[in-house]
Order: C-alpha cells, then sequence, then structure tokens
C-alpha cells in the first residue's frame, strides 16, 4: 500500500488536507501511538483529526488509489 497506492501522483491533491503516517506495529517504540489509536487488522487507515486527536474515520483492509480519493472526498 504505501509503496503503491499512497505513492500515486492522484494522491498530491490531498497533500493540504492529510499527512501519511506509517506506524510499524510490532516495533516497541510505537507502544504508546497504538495503546492511544489501537487497531482490529493491518491494514487500518484512521483519519486522525488534529485539533482534537480523535479518529474521526477508520476502514479496514487494502485500497486502491481511486476507493481511497472516494473516501477522502
Amino acid at each position: 500500500m504505501r509503496a503503491t497506492v499512497l505513492t500515486d501522483a492522484t494522491l498530491k491533491k490531498q497533500a493540504g488536507r492529510f499527512v501519511w503516517l506509517s506506524i510499524d506495529t510490532e516495533e516497541l517504540k510505537n507502544a504508546a501511538f497504538l495503546d492511544r489509536y489501537p487497531f482490529e487488522a493491518v491494514p487500518t487507515f484512521e483519519v486522525i483529526d488534529a485539533k482534537t486527536e480523535k479518529v474521526a474515520y477508520t476502514w479496514i483492509g487494502a485500497v486502491d488509489v481511486a476507493e481511497l480519493v472516494r473516501r477522502f472526498d
């Protein structure tokens, strides 16, 4: 996903709205983040509101670029 979908030029128009963050769920250094934002499966995509620090939207599973754009809209 990171190598094929999130690098697609189609997503450049979202650059001002979203920041891509990839969390390695097996790294101990990420435990605090995972405690605050637990996940059910990999991949899990979450939109976290920067103002409230709450999850505004979650989806589980892979998506292609077209589906990701639809979800962002």
